[in-house]
């Protein structure tokens, strides 16, 4: 049996909803998608997950990558905040064992998870796989929503999370519809990335793009004039801005 259908099957046996879900963001189902359990440095271990001790596993596994500071693919950060969600009793008393809080280590996890899907997603938009690349900023904006909420992030990672989450939104409103709620939490969110220092030109330029998207939505004028405001105020994201630029300028002209 090959190590991709033997790991399908028992992620399917644990948890058939999650193998279905890593099927659709690309993370199972062909040897190419698979390279990153062949790849993990704890690709031994990820099998022990799915044992009645699991709990065990995945708490000394996120002991690991804390103490050792340690870059892991997403999917081994799903599969411990899935053991988190599914078992926060025996969670709780395994991460007490390695003298870890589990409130902090939930709301972590599903931030370096969601960190982690981003920069997937990148990779694949950059590799003309579109449905994969929005299928994981989806999935990433639900964690990052969730650890940002959590109130229990640091400064710099809520920056982090915040800014991300809206240039997240920001994309995929480039090839699919995304509900005004979103859009709205995406601009409030990016106003808070930018008051914590997150003063980037392509956070800025992400800005200008949802500032379009919610007037589509809302035919609020003065969201068009922030969005020239926006542009006055920081000449260095004119370049790459363009298209906002002109759609923030041509919709203002029919309004």
């Amino acid at each position: 049996m090959a190590p991709n259908d033997e790991y399908l099957n028992a992620l399917n046996a644990w948890a058939p909803n999650l193998g279905e879900v890593f099927t659709t963001l690309g993370y199972l189902g062909s040897p190419s998608s698979t390279a990153w359990l062949a790849s993990s440095p704890r690709s031994s271990d990820l099998r022990l997950l799915f044992d009645a001790d699991g709990h065990v596993s995945a708490s000394e596994m996120w002991r690991k990558i804390l103490r050792e500071d340690e870059i892991v693919a997403s999917p081994v950060f799903m599969l411990i905040l899935e053991h988190m969600r599914r078992n926060p009793v025996d969670m709780s008393s395994s991460l007490k064992d390695v003298r870890l809080d589990f409130s902090k280590s939930l709301a972590n996890i599903a931030h370096r998870a969601a960190d982690a899907l981003y920069e997937d997603a990148k990779g694949s938009f950059a590799g003309h796989e579109i449905d994969v690349a929005i299928a994981r900023y989806r999935v990433a904006l639900s964690e990052f929503r969730f650890s940002i909420e959590s109130q229990v992030l640091t400064e710099s990672a809520r920056r982090i999370a915040t800014g991300k989450y809206a240039t997240a939104v920001a994309m995929i409103g480039r090839w699919v519809q995304v509900s005004p709620a979103t859009v709205s939490r995406a601009l409030s969110y990016s106003k808070e990335s930018m008051t914590l220092g997150n003063l980037k030109p392509e956070t800025l330029t992400y800005r200008l793009e949802l500032l379009v998207q919610q007037f589509d939505q809302t035919g609020d004028e003065n969201l068009l004039q922030d969005a020239l405001k926006l542009l006055s105020e920081n000449p260095k994201i004119v370049e790459g801005s363009e298209l906002a630029e002109v759609e923030a300028r041509l919709r203002l002209g029919m309004v």
